[in-house]
């Protein structure tokens, strides 16, 4: 009787850290993706959950949107530039444009 105390008190003790190794805690502005010996099992969240301790694997995302410096630009893209003329409408043909388009 004496020998099965120490073996159960070592006993309860291993429940004990597996059972504290499996909980996680999720916020609200975060989800967890789990990995199952390296394949994704899906994503938890926001809140308590279980995981197996050794074999799962949490990693976890973060939601929230962040705001990020980005420089002026110097100089207008290509695509923006305003149409190349090869030469100045006179205003004859501008009038012979005009009667074609009626």
């Amino acid at each position: 009787m004496s020998t099965a105390l120490p073996i159960l008190a070592f006993v309860a003790f291993i429940v004990v850290v597996v059972i504290a190794k499996s909980v996680r805690i999720v916020q609200e502005y975060e989800r967890g993706v789990i990995f199952r010996l390296g394949r994704c099992v899906g994503a938890k969240g926001p809140g308590i959950f279980f995981i197996v301790p050794l074999i799962d694997k949490i990693v976890r995302v973060n939601l929230q949107t962040m705001a990020v410096p980005v420089q002026p630009s110097r100089s207008l893209p290509k695509t923006t530039s305003p149409p190349r003329l090869t030469r100045l409408p006179t205003s004859k043909s501008l009038t012979r444009w005009l009667r074609s388009s009626k």
